[in-house]
């Protein structure tokens, strides 16, 4: 998972058509190749009709035509998945308690739903402090230190342990 972040956080291009926001779809597809299982729909046309359900966490390429789960590429989906359905995270209290390969999200000012999480990172590794480093898309970034996230922006946060 971190290599994969670390390897396409700012240097080469991803595997993947990008969206503009492409922060959750980045954060996903790092979890994919860290053997995170897609569930859902693995067949067209199936994928037409549920791509928008809460319940999936999916990518697939039928015949070249790229298709995604809203989960997969949509923070606040994203988090509505793993917190009803996925299973496979465990929601953190703290951001102190993150951990290498360990997701954080949050919401940022003026963008999308009060109180719902507008950006997905994942933590790449620690700084010297001890502190978590995260690495994103949408702005890619490599390894920027939770504290200056966080004096940039009010939250709420939400941390995963993956």
């Amino acid at each position: 998972m971190v290599d994969f972040a670390l390897y396409y956080a700012t240097d080469h291009p991803v595997p993947y058509t990008r969206d503009a926001n492409d922060c959750t779809t980045f954060v996903s597809w790092a979890l994919w190749t860290g053997r995170y299982a897609e569930a859902g729909s693995e067949d067209y046309p199936a994928v037409l009709w549920n791509h928008d359900d809460y319940d999936v966490w999916y990518w697939r390429c039928n015949d070249c035509t790229p298709i995604h789960s809203y989960t997969w590429g949509g923070a606040t989906n994203w988090n509505i998945y793993e917190y009803n359905y996925g299973g496979r995270v465990t929601f953190l209290q703290y951001l102190e308690d993150l951990l290498i390969s360990d997701v954080m999200q949050m919401e940022i000012d003026g963008y999308g739903s009060p109180d719902s999480p507008d950006h997905t990172m994942m933590v790449t590794g620690r700084g010297s402090d001890g502190w978590p480093l995260l690495s994103y898309h949408s702005v890619d970034t490599e390894n920027k230190p939770l504290w200056d996230i966080i004096s940039q922006n009010d939250g709420p946060y939400w941390a995963a342990r993956t």
